[in-house]
């Protein structure tokens, strides 16, 4: 669970749309255009916040 929060709060800092305060965040450094994720466990509802964060990237699991 902490991993996921890491890497939320990593992608909205990083990609996010605007900050706190409503200004304009900070432009995306490169474009994604997937991202593929890896484990065991598949938390629920990860794939759609991702997605909610950088817009048009395709987010998916990966097949093992």
């Amino acid at each position: 669970m902490e991993s996921r929060e890491q890497l939320i709060s990593m992608l909205r800092s990083r990609y996010g749309q605007a900050n706190s305060e409503g200004e304009p965040g900070l432009r995306r450094p490169t474009s994604l255009r997937s991202v593929e994720l890896r484990g065991r466990m598949r938390t629920q509802g990860l794939v759609e916040e991702i997605m909610e964060i950088l817009g048009e990237a395709r987010v998916f699991w990966a097949n093992e």
